[in-house]
């Protein structure tokens, strides 16, 4: 099995894997995936999944997995509210883990489990015992009490949430990063802190912020205790005192135990792998790619499921007796195959349908070879097709059906009607899943797909007609297959309102936009390209002043050297190269000297000269003359649309030569564009999701909100308000809902971190409905696994850390956006198909809309949309939203 062992066994090196830190991510990401039968097995496959990428890509002589042991802890006996409050395992995955432990002894894997212990224990038992034997140890595990044990010999690979992808490999430099301090401070930081995942208590009151800072002071726990008094802030002052036996109890909790093993090294050195064990259990379980990638096949195996009976239609009559079938059919699956991934170039070699699973029809058009017989004429076929597809009584399903709408749609051809997308049903399902057809196929149906590449050949159009029908053909009836299966799915988790009335209808809205493109002008661009190399030119000399020589700005390692070893500024952060130069670590060396700031302009500038100014004429179609971006539903994990090819999501939004790239966005002659921005949709629906009454009437009134904290927090009227306390009260209001803390706005604001710490305490003191929407938001993410916007998109969590917890306060807010700023699209779209908007929808960037409309329309055009996106949902607190025009983007 040479797939598994492409690099020599590291004869020294330990690989000790935390079973509950795999299996409860991959049960949560993977919860639909079974066997036809019913038997759940996504744990599993995440579990197998992330075995395999570690045997090949750190092949270890010694190899060890740790589970907990069922049952009442010792820590339980010290502490009865240990890890009280954790839901029960659900039964879906219990039944899973006797099948992985199964499977890790098929492998020749030892794994470890004793009564009363947790895997922690373990770990750090094996940790020890390798340590004496001088070996390297990777402990694979997202736990951030394993950390504890990182130094030079021992580092965490942490796992990605998507099973089976790269692990972030974190030395002590890393940990530090992550934690804000070093490995072997971090059980006296979680004393302090505690830890609500395990209900560890730690000190109320004392929160990250503090806890690092008084360890940065005092170094330990036991310091930070014995100098309590001594403190000037009362308030940590009286919780120290107050709490000090429970800060130390959670010391001990957070401690992790030697347990007697006797010479587990031994057991730890990697066996022979039972293949005919292993096959068994794959077969068993239906994990047909991975035996199929493992080579492991026989006459046990079942045959592919997605084998399918597929008729080629080569004459005029085949393809008549087919319409005729497609005009008495409710329902097709719809795929094409075409000469390139480019929507707007792209033609099509192929047409492939299927009405009933298991069987199917292509009709090539675009074939080419010696061996390849006649075919009918493209534009024959899509005249034939063209009544049929474009009827209302007939639905189209298929994957990723926007691609396959616009190819025909430049073709004259379009698709009215369609019911069902099975890469938007993946995306609402599992938002951070991969959403290929092959994945869904795997994680609905049980078996792969075909890919591009087992065909052999560079284009579609040279493969063979026979290769290419059963190809394609397969790719249109597993759609049908996988409807049924993921339909009752949507139901089950609430989404079918969002899947019908949202994601299927947004899909000729978005296509319509992308059709149309928008226009720039080049000569704009060329000149702005222009005055940006002279500025860099000016940077370039200002940054060789300051550094006293001249070197590669673009460099890390040449930037540096300079900031570090010339300069001597200090180090903030380490990779595994070296010293971090990255923008947060230049932002916070700006307010020790003048270049990291001078670097941080440069960057900017040669960003948007070499990925927007001299980047944006290449995406000029030049069959419209316009640049026509692909908008993508199931990308984001909040719900959000994005854009590529090119990306227009990443302007500078706020800064002065974003706006001026904008101006290069242009409006034709006698037309002008009408910008529409959702005034801080964000915390309206913050507002109405926590039902804060505060917030609630600061909107009623139409008040300026971010001056209207700005007074509460500086606790003064609200006409004597600066514009820096606003701007202070602005960073509160949007970064609390993205879970920013203290450290972060005393860092933006440039203010000390006891000012910043009372301004977001007087904020949680003024609206106390967002102080709790975040608490009830985390234990709900704990609790169940997910968070939903207001329509019901969900976004799943495994083990929170404290950055999960700030994307599942933060989920809820932007999915309800995204999804409101979905739905005003569809509304507007329905006007301009009724034609009462006489206008055309260009770009959704952020919040806002962009429109090309008829100059003398412009003023009723502008008063409909503001209207209809106005009018949209009904909140709490009104929706309002500015609108500009101008003959470019920059303008409005």
């Amino acid at each position: 099995m040479t797939a598994l062992n492409r690099e020599s066994v590291h004869e020294k090196r330990i690989l000790i894997l935390d079973a509950g830190s795999i299996l409860h991510p991959a049960y949560h990401v993977l919860k639909n995936f079974s066997t036809r039968a019913g038997f759940p097995t996504g744990a599993i496959y995440g579990f197998t999944r992330t075995l395999l990428k570690l045997l090949r890509e750190y092949p270890s002589r010694y190899m060890a997995v740790a589970f907990d042991a069922p049952g009442e802890k010792l820590r339980h006996k010290r502490y009865a509210a240990y890890k009280a409050g954790r839901p029960k395992m659900e039964d879906a995955l219990a039944v899973q883990i006797p099948r992985v432990k199964e499977l890790i002894d098929a492998f020749g894997i030892a794994r470890f489990e004793e009564p009363g212990y947790e895997a922690d224990d373990l770990i750090a038992t094996l940790v020890e015992h390798a340590r004496e034997q001088s070996l390297e140890v990777l402990i694979v595990s997202g736990d951030k009490d394993l950390m504890q044990l990182v130094d030079d010999q021992i580092a965490v690979l942490k796992p990605s949430r998507d099973p089976g992808k790269d692990f972030a490999r974190m030395d002590a430099a890393e940990v530090e990063h992550y934690l804000g301090v070093p490995p072997s401070r971090i059980r006296d930081y979680l004393a302090l802190t505690g830890d609500s995942t395990d209900n560890v208590p730690g000190v109320p009151g004392v929160g990250e912020v503090t806890a690092r800072k008084l360890l940065h002071e005092f170094g330990t726990l036991e310091h930070v205790l014995q100098n309590a008094e001594r403190l000037g802030n009362q308030r940590v002052r009286q919780a120290l005192l107050e709490h000090k036996d429970q800060a130390q109890l959670s010391y001990e909790l957070v401690s992790l135990e030697r347990i007697p093993i006797q010479n587990p090294l031994q057991r730890c050195k990697v066996g022979i792998p039972d293949w005919t064990e292993i096959q068994r259990i794959f077969e068993e379980l239906e994990f047909q790619s991975i035996l199929k990638e493992l080579g492991l096949s026989g006459p046990a195996m079942p045959q592919p499921l997605h084998k399918v009976d597929s008729e080629i239609i080569l004459a005029e009559q085949a393809l008549t007796r087919l319409c005729e079938r497609l005009v008495r059919s409710r329902e097709i699956s719809l795929d094409l195959e075409t000469t390139s991934q480019d929507d707007m170039k792209a033609e099509i070699v192929g047409i492939a349908i299927a009405l009933e699973p298991h069987k199917g029809y292509y009709i090539p058009v675009g074939h080419e070879g010696l061996d390849i017989p006649p075919q009918l004429n493209r534009a024959t076929v899509l005249s034939k097709l063209k009544p049929i597809l474009e009827s209302d009584s007939l639905a189209i399903i298929g994957q990723n059906l926007k691609y396959d709408a616009k190819v025909l749609a430049r073709s004259g051809v379009h698709l009215r009607k369609i019911a069902f997308d099975s890469m938007l049903a993946g995306y609402l399902l599992d938002p951070e899943s991969r959403k290929d057809l092959n994945e869904l196929a795997l994680r609905y149906l049980g078996h792969g797909m075909k890919s591009f590449r087992d065909l052999g050949k560079a284009k579609m159009s040279e493969v063979s007609l026979e290769d290419a029908a059963e190809y394609a053909v397969a790719d249109a009836e597993a759609v049908i297959r996988l409807k049924d299966v993921m339909l009752p799915k949507l139901t089950e988790h609430k989404l079918e309102k969002l899947f019908y009335e949202v994601e299927l209808p947004l899909i000729p809205v978005l296509l319509a936009m992308e059709l149309k493109g928008i226009l720039i002008d080049q000569d704009v661009l060329h000149e702005q390209g222009k005055e940006l190399e002279v500025l860099l030119d000016q940077l370039r000399h200002e940054i060789f002043q300051l550094a006293g020589e001249e070197f590669n700005p673009n460099s890390p390692k040449q930037v540096a050297q300079i900031l570090f070893e010339k300069l001597n500024l200090p180090v903030l952060k380490k990779t595994k190269t070296g010293p971090s130069t990255d923008a947060l670590v230049l932002e916070e060396l700006a307010a020790s000297h003048p270049l990291p700031e001078k670097l941080l302009t440069y960057r900017e500038l040669e960003k948007l000269l070499n990925t927007y100014v001299r980047k944006l004429p290449e995406h000029i179609n030049p069959a419209t003359g316009r640049i026509h971006t692909s908008f993508n539903q199931g990308v984001t994990a909040t719900g959000r649309l994005s854009s590529s090819e090119p990306n227009l999501q990443n302007i500078p939004i706020r800064s002065q030569l974003g706006g001026q790239i904008r101006e290069a966005f242009i409006a034709p002659r006698g037309r002008v564009f009408i910008g529409a921005d959702y005034s801080q949709i964000e915390l309206r629906i913050m507002a109405h999701i926590t039902a804060d009454r505060g917030l609630m009437e600061a909107f009623a009134r139409d008040e300026d909100i971010h001056a209207r904290t700005a007074a509460t927090i500086f606790s003064m009227p609200l006409e004597k308000v600066n514009a820096q306390q606003r701007d202070i009260a602005k960073r509160i209001n949007f970064g609390l809902a993205y879970g920013m803390s203290s450290y972060g706005l005393s860092q933006w604001a440039k203010i000390p971190r006891k000012d910043a710490d009372q301004f977001i305490q007087s904020y949680f003191a003024s609206y106390p409905g967002v102080k709790a929407y975040m608490e009830r938001i985390v234990n709900q993410a704990r609790e169940q696994g997910y968070v939903e916007s207001l329509m019901g998109r969900r976004r799943y969590f495994g083990k929170l850390d404290s950055r999960s917890e700030r994307e599942a306060i933060n989920m809820p807010i932007q999915a309800s956006a995204a999804d409101l700023m979905k739905l005003a699209m569809i509304r507007l779209y329905e006007q301009i198909q009724a034609g009462s908007l006489k206008a055309d929808m260009l770009l959704q960037i952020h919040d806002e809309l962009i429109f090309e409309v008829d100059q003398d329309r412009a003023e009723t055009c502008a008063k409909i949309i503001k209207k209809t996106m106005e009018s949209v949902m009904e909140l709490a607190v009104p929706l309002k939203v500015d609108v500009k025009l101008g003959k470019n983007w920059g303008e409005v």
